[in-house]
């Protein structure tokens, strides 16, 4: 997507305004280094470890899941030349049998959240069978040998293009009805949930006008979805948390439930007294619109020259 630099500069004042909206995120992992890890640059700086099963009970291998340089959310998009090395969590494809997760079993920051909001970019390059099947995890808030129940929260796929929302042990299962099943395009999603109204919200957007097709490219509100039971801070006193994957519990905790497909700039936002942890509208398309324009140095440049291009367009219609 072309962007002239009135309209970069337009974006960037967005960006910039509805970042504002909130404190940040909590965790976010934009994958764009390399090897067996990856480190959050949100609040929380947590490692994840990319593990796969050994074959033997409660053991796992080290996994390097990153895609190669320049094919995550922004890397790919032409006339942007700065996420040349951009890149990707790599999960189960069509044709890898191997399920593979992110684990933390250390961080505390989760913990207690009254609200909260997943957020991130998926890109599936089929929805066939067995990837259509639900179950796939792409967070879950809880570490080795917990269920997703157990006093957490997950977000995870529903069937085809459908999400999940698991809240405590209340099993509050939000399911949206099958918005998200593009293939092989860059999707951003976000998950919301307030304990207080016992609500989850679905939103969607798309890097481009291109991509979007007849839908919007801005983030919007695909689904509301009431949950039932008490309301719950989550998740507990667990620690830890899995991204990309799921783990079965004792005696062997092997890996399984993979996401089918690419996740990129997975951010988890959340608080631990009243609603700011469900982000608004604004905050999220501030992260899409923000995960595919130049980045902030660029965007400085940008603005200095649109301010020279006023300048000099005021003196001369002055002239």
């Amino acid at each position: 997507m072309r962007f002239s630099t009135l309209q970069s500069i337009g974006l960037a004042s967005t960006v910039l305004c509805a970042a504002t909206l909130h404190a940040g995120p909590i965790l976010e992992y934009g994958f764009n280094e390399t090897g067996t890890s990856s480190v959050s640059t949100g609040s929380d700086t947590a490692t994840i470890d990319f593990l796969t099963d050994s074959g033997t009970p409660n053991t796992h291998t080290p996994i390097d899941l990153h895609t190669a340089a320049g094919t995550g959310v922004g890397g790919d998009i032409a006339n942007h030349p700065l996420f040349g090395t951009d890149r990707a969590y790599m999960g189960v494809r069509p044709g890898n049998t191997i399920d593979a997760v992110g684990r933390n079993t250390t961080s505390t920051s989760l913990v207690g959240l009254t609200s909260w909001t997943v957020s991130g970019w998926m890109k599936v390059p089929t929805w066939a069978p067995p990837e259509a099947l639900g179950g796939r995890s792409i967070f879950t808030s809880a570490p080795q040998g917990q269920s997703f129940n157990d006093n957490g929260f997950s977000v995870r796929v529903h069937g085809a293009g459908s999400l999940r929302v698991n809240h405590g042990q209340n099993h509050l299962n939000a399911t949206s009805p099958g918005p998200y099943d593009d293939v092989d395009t860059w999707v951003f999603f976000a998950v919301s949930y307030d304990s207080a109204t016992q609500t989850a919200l679905f939103y969607k957007g798309y890097r481009d006008e291109t991509e979007a097709g007849l839908n919007p490219f801005e983030v919007t509100l695909v689904e509301t979805r009431a949950g039932a039971g008490a309301a719950i801070a989550s998740p507990g006193t667990t620690a830890g948390f899995l991204i990309g994957g799921g783990m079965r519990g004792s005696p062997n905790f092997d890996v399984h439930q993979s996401f089918p497909g690419f996740l990129d700039n997975i951010r988890v936002d959340g608080a631990t007294t009243g609603s700011a942890g469900a982000l608004s509208l604004a905050a999220l398309e501030s992260y899409r619109a923000g995960d595919v324009i130049p980045e902030p140095a660029t965007l400085g440049t940008l603005a200095l020259a649109g301010s020279l291009l006023l300048r000099r367009n005021r003196r001369q219609n002055q002239a």
